[in-house]
């Protein structure tokens, strides 16, 4: 199946099947309330540590960041239990679409509770595929952070093409090593080191279509973020910012949602002419 076929299927498979939104609708609005949660401690533990910063300054003393947040360890706690639990239903719900893409492609039915149970049997698989690309992702992260210091305090514009360099380089790397691991752990039940060698294998085979899917999935996250930016809501609000700020969202879930779908489609199609 080309390329336009797996975009036009999944396209189809929305079109048919409006309830394969929900998960995404879902973790779209809990990870709404994530963001707005997290802005709301980052708010109060700011102001604390500028009131402390200016007490230690004012008396010449060392300041003592613990003893300032330590009224907030309850909420930072339920921060930390908040995030888990976003990380964990993000991870979980992206591996139901391999499922739902799976009976798609044999035209079966398309159940959301057997999707579920599928990824939720897959949860120690999906969970380790998750954190193994977060380090991977992290350690670039780190490498272009460090580029971007010399940057600043040498003023070398080598350094700015070279953190450049790094940012495109993790991207690609990062398509072509973990793009398919999802759908090869929960359509064929592999471990996580034989669903990311295999991942890896895949996307070095098709390395070119890979690459120009995981740039146009960039381009739609983009345009999905710059969405839900213009229509935050700050204060008071009329009634027609909010009705923006709910359609913007739903507006990210449905790309979201399309991605999800694309991404194990791609992977049946190619085992399918394999």
């Amino acid at each position: 199946m080309q390329l336009i076929e797996v975009f036009k299927e999944s396209l189809k498979l929305m079109k048919h099947e409006p309830k394969v939104f929900v998960p995404r609708i879902f973790t779209t609005f809990l990870n709404t309330f994530f963001v707005i949660y997290a802005a709301s401690i980052s708010l109060k533990l700011s102001r604390v540590m500028n009131r402390e910063m200016e007490r230690a300054g004012g008396m010449g003393t060392t300041p003592d960041i613990g003893r300032a947040i330590s009224p907030f360890m309850d909420e930072i706690l339920v921060f930390a239990a908040f995030f888990l639990l976003v990380y964990a239903v993000d991870i979980l719900t992206y591996g139901m679409y391999a499922r739902i893409a799976a009976d798609f492609h044999k035209r079966k039915s398309i159940s959301l509770s057997r999707a579920l149970k599928d990824a939720v049997t897959g949860a120690r698989v999906l969970m380790f595929i998750g954190v193994l690309a977060t380090i991977f992702v992290g350690l670039f992260i780190v490498i272009y952070l460090l580029l971007g210091r010399f940057y600043i305090s040498t003023q070398n514009p080598l350094f700015l093409l070279l953190a450049i360099g790094v940012m495109i380089i993790a991207i690609i790397a990062f398509a072509l090593v973990f793009f398919f691991a999802v759908p090869v752990a929960m359509v064929e039940g592999r471990s996580t080191k034989d669903a990311v060698l295999k991942s890896a294998s895949l996307g070095m085979k098709h390395k070119g279509m890979v690459i120009k899917v995981n740039f146009l999935f960039m381009a739609m996250v983009l345009v999905a973020m710059a969405a839900v930016m213009l229509t935050e809501v700050h204060g008071f609000v009329a009634v027609s910012a909010i009705i923006l700020f709910v359609i913007a969202r739903l507006f990210q879930a449905i790309v979201y949602t399309y991605i999800s779908i694309v991404n194990p489609s791609l992977y049946l199609s190619i085992e399918e002419v394999e």
